[in-house]
């Protein structure tokens, strides 16, 4: 199968990127021929306020150098992963137009949530998600908290749900969870094609025990992660260090926090070698993911358990679904102080509960994450994207 692969990579790396060169990598391992088409939101350094919004609304290059190649190379169907803000939502046409069936991973909310997180001020919102113009978001500066950056951002989705593009040029819609799929849903996005498909993750082999002394968060440093609440929370258990490992605008105030007595056994690493997190991850008695916002899926939370170690995540988003609560990990009310220490506490101190959950973590990991599956769920969703574009076309 010849297979188009479409990404726009952000200017911080994250697990979009990540998801990307994974299935790239598992496709080309399967012997399929693949093609990256892809882009950098640093090639918008420089340019001005108007050009940006004009590119990020209909990037003509990117459609002549995408037609091209299109014309050179003609692929069976095409996998658009993340088209902001230099690929822009123009390629979809000149996939529809030239006959290719469109396949989408809704990585976040970006179609129904112009700052594609369903957050504000720290709690859920939906105000825009059924709106043909998203104004609340310029009104609380949703998009990169700027009134201009969020409203160039309303404005690109409003044209391109004028145009109709998400309905009528994009043939098949992957959601990683049941949570994001309600969403897509309930903001008017056809059932029938819109999926569930999970995210995979490499199996590092036999899992852990769960015995590890520490407890490790991996992750982008930001404040709608929960990081607060959490390093909070780890002031009443100072015998089991706590490790941030990542970066992001709320490195400095959590490095001043740190500092304050009773924490010291909290550390910040910065970004590591990616085999370097792997092992910090496999050591750890648990992976902690303290989020406040309805995170799409957790990438993390699968490499943990793929590790054998239990998950201690909040009761948001599409995290429930992934961790078993009391079976391969315990959930919280996110932003709860006092819950998250007495979990946390629960499983540092329980040993024989951790060993159970890492068991039944590593267990849930070969049923629902591994390459194979992933792989054969691709696939699938390829064949089905191909059958409804056929119907349409009928």
């Amino acid at each position: 199968m010849r297979i188009l692969v479409l990404h726009n990579y952000y200017q911080n790396p994250g697990g979009e990127d990540k998801v990307f060169e994974a299935e790239v990598a598992l496709l080309e391992a399967a012997g399929h021929e693949v093609v990256r088409f892809v882009r950098r939101n640093a090639e918008l350094e420089g340019r001005g306020a108007l050009s940006c919004l004009v590119s990020a609304c209909w990037n003509r290059q990117v459609v002549d150098e995408l037609r091209r190649l299109i014309v050179r190379w003609r692929p069976d169907v095409a996998h658009v992963h993340n088209v902001f803000a230099v690929l822009s939502p123009a390629v979809y046409r000149v996939l529809h137009n030239a006959g290719i069936p469109v396949v989408q991973t809704l990585h976040n909310y970006r179609f129904i949530c112009p700052g594609a997180k369903l957050l504000r001020n720290g709690k859920f919102c939906n105000l825009c998600s059924c709106r043909r113009i998203a104004w609340p978001a310029v009104v609380h500066r949703c998009y990169q908290n700027r009134i201009g950056s969020s409203l160039g951002m309303v404005v690109v989705l409003a044209l391109h749900r004028l145009f109709r593009t998400w309905d009528r040029q994009i043939d098949l819609y992957l959601a990683p969870s049941d949570f994001v799929r309600r969403q897509m849903l309930a903001a008017g996005f056809p059932e029938s094609r819109c999926v569930v498909r999970p995210h995979f993750t490499d199996d590092p082999g036999r899992g852990g025990d769960g015995l590890g002394v520490y407890a490790v968060y991996v992750g982008r440093l930001e404040q709608e992660k929960g990081l607060i609440p959490l390093i909070q929370a780890w002031r009443s258990l100072p015998n089991y260090p706590l490790y941030l490992i990542g970066d992001g605008p709320l490195r400095a105030e959590l490095e001043v926090l740190i500092k304050e007595p009773g924490l010291n056994h909290v550390q910040i690493t910065g970004w590591l070698a990616h085999a370097e997190v792997c092992e910090r991850v496999g050591g750890a008695g648990l992976l902690v993911v303290p989020s406040i916002c309805p995170e799409s899926f957790g990438l993390t939370v699968i490499e943990a358990m793929a590790r054998g170690v239990p998950v201690l995540a909040s009761r948001v988003g599409a995290l429930p679904e992934m961790v078993r609560d009391g079976v391969t990990g315990l959930l919280v009310e996110p932003g709860n102080v006092a819950e998250l220490a007495t979990a946390a506490r629960r499983l540092m101190i329980d040993c024989s509960l951790r060993k159970n959950m890492a068991r039944h973590a590593r267990e849930h990991y070969e049923a629902r994450f591994t390459p194979e599956r992933g792989y054969a769920s691709l696939i699938g969703a390829y064949q089905l994207a191909s059958e409804i574009h056929s119907q349409s076309k009928g």
